[in-house]
């Protein structure tokens, strides 16, 4: 039996047993070491030569990573440790590498899903960054229990030359550091057992390059301590650590003991991650991983290998089988998987089944989407989707393509499809007065790859120089509107605001769940937003642009207003509400509401149309509360027709809008800039020239640190300049942080631009 069959068959073995199983991610801030950590635990499983740990960065098996020395896409690989670990099992770990680049941090994101537990790798030198908080954040607020590994400790020898006691206090300070985002994100769970311990073991230290690692307890057994490792370098001996301390061996170790399997993890992470009631059939088979249960799957991603769609999928009740049938909760149909493979780097091994706990990846959906949840069909009635995954940032800087050929032009719009399938976080859209292909994405750095992808899928492309995306906003509160349809049989009454940016920032990471639920939405959102308690009652919807809709009729707040729109007394409140609930159920066909549910969508529907493009430049509309006081419509449906209530709503809406003055919004970025101390003047001068405002100067042993707001749009021109005037050696990444107006003497400028790009002006 060949090393790879007999692999395979010891992976299928271990999926059946998930006591044995750990799925974990290695996550970090760029360059920090995860990819060349995942070598050493590819080499010790036996898929690569020991020699070339650390440096064949195998999960960057695309030709881009590797000429450029970064990770940009989640890698999956099922690892078998047979006889790694004294006195332990043999045992299973599906790990997840993943980009630290914040252009591909939605990628970070999904693929943290599918895991259970994560090792975040810290630089030793450059200690815990924006970057690491940012990415422990996504953890934690995924249920994943976080191990700490502090990488590099050879640069600490070498390159500063730290003393014993110098390192000691670096370590304290990365370690107490690390706890206090556990502690500022973690939920009580995370705040009681989660907060890492260097002399418990669940603090790792060492070298991925070099191949050495350990945990102090490791330390004290053989009577060490960091002079060991100090005098290994400064004696030229350290090329022999990795065979007494291997940087596997104690990574292996801490997994196994600190990180939790299957059944122990989504015991507390089905109620974070699933919108659907526990306490069902299917909620107690995904609590339980019952691998007997209702099969429940959650895709993390799509991808094309050999020319299909293949997604990774993580699931977490029942047993997948090949040619098994499945339903698409969000796509809303039915579909076979007619490949069954589990992942082994860029390889597939095809198996037969997968039971729960477990990772596979699936293939044979047309309709597949990243984020989408598989339900057995048996099970479908009860059916209920995983959380939709929350990003840090969201695309902000766009790009206008166009093919080389003319014939080219459908080929395009294909790949185009495929990529937005594969990639959500990039978005694509036609721009219907220019007829351009206008492709949205996190950075520049993310639309040169989709570029790229492209090109290599068969189709030239000449893309524009990047630009910001802009929305469009309200500057303050209008006074109430009414409008009447054409007809003269349907009126409504409404106001529009804009919202604060701490609500705004809270409804763009909020879970289905709460908005969905009026119990939990009544206690959350007046705790952690602007709304009251009368308008979480009626809150109707939020879209992708954080544009809220919230009713004030009757029977959705259970409150009556008088003219001035004032709340009556407390005791009436109670009085009313009382009544409102005790009446009729509101899909009985007698209940006299003032809005049918069925019509409700169809006012949404007009609304979301409206939203999409502002009256200034065309651009979304977002960050806008929409309060509906009255609405009344013809009892005969053909009166209250899709025509007339659109038409009634915009008559509104856009009186509304006049008086509450527009807005053009632009993207803001957090700018993390690391550079040599020399060129701290350059970094201020250029960060002052492109309009940044800078917030803090630090500096530790090795770098300086400066962070800064800047716009999007004047951050594309200063990453070329600061990158040609220190010749490459400063560092930076841009996190989103929120949209905010334009500069007012710019305004005008602006505009015009935009609407020349659009086709809707000419010079």
């Amino acid at each position: 039996m060949s090393r790879r069959v007999k692999m395979t068959a010891d992976i299928l073995k271990l999926m059946e047993n998930p006591q044995q199983v750990r799925n974990i991610g290695l996550i970090g801030h760029i360059d920090h070491g995860k990819t060349t950590l995942s070598d050493s635990l590819l080499a010790e499983a036996g898929l690569l030569a020991k020699s070339l740990a650390g440096e064949a960065r195998v999960l960057d098996y695309l030709e881009e990573e590797q000429r450029r020395g970064i990770t940009m896409k989640s890698a999956n690989i099922s690892l078998v440790y047979e006889h790694s670990l004294s006195s332990v099992d043999p045992f299973l770990i599906n790990l997840v590498d993943t980009p630290g680049h914040l252009d591909f941090s939605g990628k970070v994101t999904r693929a943290l899903r599918i895991a259970d537990g994560v090792v975040v790798i810290v630089d030793s030198v450059e200690e815990v960054s924006s970057q690491t908080e940012t990415v422990v954040r996504q953890a934690l607020q995924e249920g994943l229990r976080p191990l700490l590994f502090i990488n590099k400790i050879d640069r600490l020898f070498k390159e500063l030359k730290l003393d014993s006691d110098e390192i000691k206090n670096k370590f304290s300070r990365i370690i107490q550091d690390f706890n206090k985002l556990i502690y500022m994100y973690g939920d009580a769970l995370a705040k009681d057992l989660w907060l890492v311990s260097a002399e418990k073991g669940s603090v790792l230290f060492g070298s991925a390059l070099h191949k050495w690692g350990f945990v102090i307890p490791q330390l004290v057994q053989n009577k060490h301590n960091f002079d060991y490792f100090q005098h290994a370098y400064d004696n030229d001996t350290y090329r022999a650590l990795p065979n007494q301390y291997p940087v596997w061996k104690s990574v292996l170790a801490a997994v196994v003991q600190f990180l939790p399997n299957p059944v122990e993890a989504q015991k507390y992470r089905i109620k974070t991650i699933w919108s659907g009631d526990c306490g069902t059939d299917v909620g107690k088979a995904l609590l339980n991983c019952d691998p007997k249960g209702p099969l429940v799957i959650g895709l993390s991603k799509v991808q094309k290998l050999k020319n299909r769609l293949i997604g990774t999928g993580r699931i977490f009740s029942g047993t997948l089988k090949r040619g098994q049938s499945v339903w698409l909760v969000n796509g809303k149909e039915k579909s076979s998987i007619n490949q069954l493979s589990i992942f082994m780097g860029s390889r597939l091994e095809s198996v037969s089944e997968v039971p729960a706990g477990n990772i596979a990846a699936i293939g044979g959906i047309k309709k597949i989407r990243s984020g989408e949840t598989l339900f057995g069909v048996k099970a479908k009635e009860d059916a209920k989707p995983f959380e939709t995954v929350k990003y840090v940032s969201e695309p902000v800087v766009t790009v206008a393509i166009e093919p080389d050929m003319l014939k080219n032009l459908n080929q395009l719009q294909e790949i185009l499809e495929e990529i937005q399938v594969e990639d959500p976080n990039i978005s694509v859209g036609i721009s219907s007065d220019s007829g351009e292909c206008l492709l949205s994405g996190m950075g520049p750095l993310h639309l040169e790859i989709v570029a790229n992808t492209i090109k290599e899928r068969g189709v030239e492309v000449e893309v524009s120089k990047p630009t910001s995306v802009f929305h469009e906003s309200i500057e303050n509160i209008s006074s109430y509107h009414d409008a009447t349809s054409p007809n003269g049989l349907n009126s409504i009454r409404m106001l529009v605001m804009r919202m604060d940016t701490p609500t705004v920032a809270y409804l763009r990471g909020v879970k289905s769940q709460i908005i969905e639920n009026d119990i939990l939405r009544e206690q959350e959102l007046p705790q952690h937003t602007s709304f009251s308690v009368y308008e979480s009652r009626g809150f109707w919807n939020v879209d992708k642009f954080q544009n809220v809709i919230i009713s004030r009729l009757k029977e959705d707040t259970g409150i009556e207003y008088d003219d001035e729109d004032n709340e009556v007394l407390e005791s009436k409140t109670k009085t009313s509400k009382k009544k409102s609930r005790k009446g009729k159920s509101k899909n009985d066909p007698e209940d006299n509401r003032q809005v049918p549910l069925d019509m409700r969508g169809q006012i949404l529907e007009s609304i979301h149309g409206i939203l999409s493009h502002g009256v200034i430049a065309q651009e979304p509309i977002s960050e806008v509360k929409i309060v509906i006081k009255e609405v009344n419509l013809a009892k005969n449906r053909e009166d209250a027709n899709f025509f007339e209530i659109s038409t009634m709503i915009q008559d509104a809406f856009m009186a509304c809008l006049r008086e509450a003055q527009p807005v053009l919004l632009e993207p803001i970025y957090t700018l993390m800039i690391a550079t040599p101390e020399e060129y701290i003047g350059t970094v201020t001068s250029l960060v002052n020239q492109f309009q940044g405002k800078i917030l803090e100067i630090t500096q530790d042993a090795f770098k300086s640190h400066v962070t800064a707001k800047m716009s999007v749009r004047q951050s594309i021109d200063f990453a070329q300049e600061i990158r040609g005037q220190t010749s490459g050696r400063v560092f930076w990444q841009n996190l989103f942080d929120k949209y905010s107006p334009v500069p007012e003497h710019e305004r005008e400028s602006i505009i015009q631009d935009i609407k020349f790009r659009k086709g809707l002006a000419f010079f």
